[in-house]
C-alpha cells in the first residue's frame, strides 16, 4: 500500500509541474528564459498546497536556485508583488490546513485540469 501511495504522490507532482510550465509557457516568471523548473511557493511539504496552482510559479535555474532558495525574504517580496497579497496570503492560509482531499481526487483533478 506504502509503494502505491508514493508513486500517486509522484505522478500528482510530475503532473503539477506539467501544468505550471504550461501556465508560464515554459518562461521563467522573472526573465522569460527557457527552460525552466516548477517552484513551489510554500513548500510542498504542505500537502494541502503541494499540488495547487495557485502555490506554483516557473523560473529559471537560476532564479531557482539563487535567489528562490537563496534569498528566501526577497523572493517572497518579489512573489507578493508578482502575484498580489491577497492571493499570496490564501495560498499560505491554505498551506497551513490539514490536506482532507484523497490523494486520487487530487490526481483527477490535475489530470483534469491537463486535459
Amino acid at each position: 500500500m506504502k509503494k502505491t501511495k508514493k508513486l500517486t504522490m509522484k505522478d500528482l507532482d510530475v503532473i503539477w509541474s506539467k501544468l505550471i510550465h504550461k501556465k508560464y509557457d515554459n518562461k521563467c516568471a522573472i526573465c522569460g528564459a527557457t527552460p525552466c523548473q516548477a517552484h513551489h511557493i510554500f513548500s510542498r511539504t504542505y500537502r494541502s498546497t503541494r499540488w495547487d496552482l495557485d502555490n506554483g510559479i516557473a523560473l529559471c535555474y537560476r532564479h531557482h536556485f539563487h535567489f528562490a532558495h537563496s534569498k528566501f525574504e526577497e523572493f517572497r517580496d518579489w512573489v507578493i508583488d508578482y502575484i498580489s497579497q491577497e492571493k499570496y496570503d490564501t495560498v499560505k492560509e491554505k498551506s497551513r490546513e490539514i490536506m482532507k482531499e484523497p490523494l486520487e481526487t487530487s490526481l483527477q483533478r490535475l489530470k483534469d485540469l491537463e486535459d
